[in-house]
C-alpha cells in the first residue's frame, strides 16, 4: 500500500485463517469441550449416587435442586442466592441441603426465580437441634464470632448434657415448618458460656459451606412411620 493509505488484509491470506491452522484450533476447543464435559458429568453422577444412597431416616423429601449463583462477600454474613424461586415452589424458611443431605441453611428471601438462603454459620441463623447418640436436645445457631472459622453452636447445654466431641448433631422439629434428622455437623469441642450457667457444643457443618455448587431445597416432606 502507499503512504497514507490503508492497509488491506486478506483474510484467505492471514495465518490464522488457514485451513490447517483452523482444523488444528477446532481440535484443541472439541478436546478441551469434552474434557470438560466429562468432568461435570462425572461430579453430577457422584451427586445423584449420592442422593441415590440416602439412608431411611424416616422423613419423605420432596427435593427442588438449585445451583448457587451468588454469595456475600463478607466475613458478618453467611449468605448464597441460589438459581430458582418461587416458580420452583421455594419458600422462606426451607430447609437447604447438599448432596449428601447436610443442612446448607434456611430460605431467607424468595423472588421469582432466585433466593437467598441464611447459612447455618449466620449469625441470624437459629433452629432446633439434637444430639443423635446421646439424644440432647439444644439450640442450633450462628455465631459472629465463629463465622470466620466456619463453625456453628449448638447451645443451650447443662452441664449434666452427656455431650461430648465427635457426636454428630441433627435438626429436631417440634413442629411442622421443617423436617427431624437432617444432619448438621460433628462436635468439635465443648465450651462453657460466659456467666457459667450453660455450654455450647462447637460444631464442624457436615456440608462443605465455602465451595457450594449444587444444593437441594426441601419443598416438601411427609414423616414415614
Amino acid at each position: 500500500a502507499k503512504e497514507g493509505e490503508g492497509r488491506k488484509i486478506l483474510l484467505s491470506d492471514n495465518f490464522r485463517s488457514r485451513p490447517e491452522v483452523l482444523e488444528g484450533t477446532n481440535f484443541i476447543f472439541r478436546n478441551i469441550m469434552t474434557a470438560r464435559a466429562g468432568e461435570l458429568a462425572r461430579q453430577e453422577n457422584a451427586r445423584l449416587r449420592a442422593l441415590l444412597d440416602w439412608p431411611e431416616t424416616g422423613q419423605d423429601l420432596t427435593l427442588t435442586p438449585a445451583w448457587v449463583i451468588a454469595r456475600t462477600p463478607d466475613n458478618w454474613q453467611g449468605e448464597v442466592t441460589l438459581d430458582q424461586g418461587k416458580a420452583q415452589g421455594l419458600q422462606p424458611g426451607q430447609c437447604v441441603v447438599d448432596h449428601r443431605r447436610a443442612l446448607v441453611g434456611r430460605v431467607k428471601e424468595v423472588g421469582e426465580t432466585w433466593a437467598t438462603v441464611t447459612l447455618v454459620t449466620d449469625g441470624a441463623f437459629q433452629l432446633a437441634g439434637q444430639a443423635s447418640a446421646s439424644g440432647v436436645l439444644g439450640t442450633l445457631q450462628g455465631d459472629l464470632a465463629l463465622l470466620p472459622q466456619g463453625e456453628v453452636a449448638f447451645a443451650s447445654l447443662t452441664e449434666a448434657d452427656p455431650v461430648s466431641p465427635g457426636e454428630e448433631v441433627i435438626t429436631f422439629a417440634a413442629g411442622e415448618t421443617y423436617p427431624s434428622g437432617l444432619l448438621v455437623g460433628t462436635v468439635d469441642r465443648v465450651e462453657t458460656d460466659p456467666g457459667g450457667l450453660t455450654r455450647s457444643a462447637i460444631l464442624t457443618p457436615a456440608a462443605d459451606l465455602a465451595s457450594l455448587a449444587q444444593v437441594f431445597v426441601v419443598t416438601a416432606f411427609e414423616e414415614v412411620r
